[in-house]
């Protein structure tokens, strides 16, 4: 087994240094289904075990397998993580959370 990374096709002496990863073929719905003469209906698909090693793994992820190919996703790295700029804290919304005001009962 090679790595799945074209540009690296590096052996794979080792799988525990990089990614194996099980993909299957992207497919129409329709395509997956198979109808066995007075059975019931199977949903069949490709699949394949694709390996990145340690140094492409680090730089790509698979994306996604189809009849164009393998294709592989590149990880930046440098990008601040989504859920420290997005997040917020329950104590911002509410110091005394929902339904409370000043620690009290809200009164209707």
């Amino acid at each position: 087994m090679r790595c799945a990374n074209p540009n690296c096709r590096v052996m794979a002496d080792d799988l525990m240094k990089g990614i194996l990863t099980l993909v299957e073929f992207e497919t129409p719905p329709d395509d997956r289904i198979s109808y066995a003469s007075g059975g019931f209906p199977v949903c069949s698909a490709r699949t394949r075990y694709f390996w990145l090693c340690e140094k492409c793994s680090y730089n790509f992820a698979i994306r996604k397998w189809n009849a164009s190919g393998l294709i592989l996703e590149p990880i930046y790295r440098d990008a601040p993580p989504e859920s420290q700029s997005v997040r917020k804290t329950a104590s911002a919304e509410s110091p005394a959370g929902p339904g409370l005001r000043d620690g009290r009962y809200r009164v209707a």
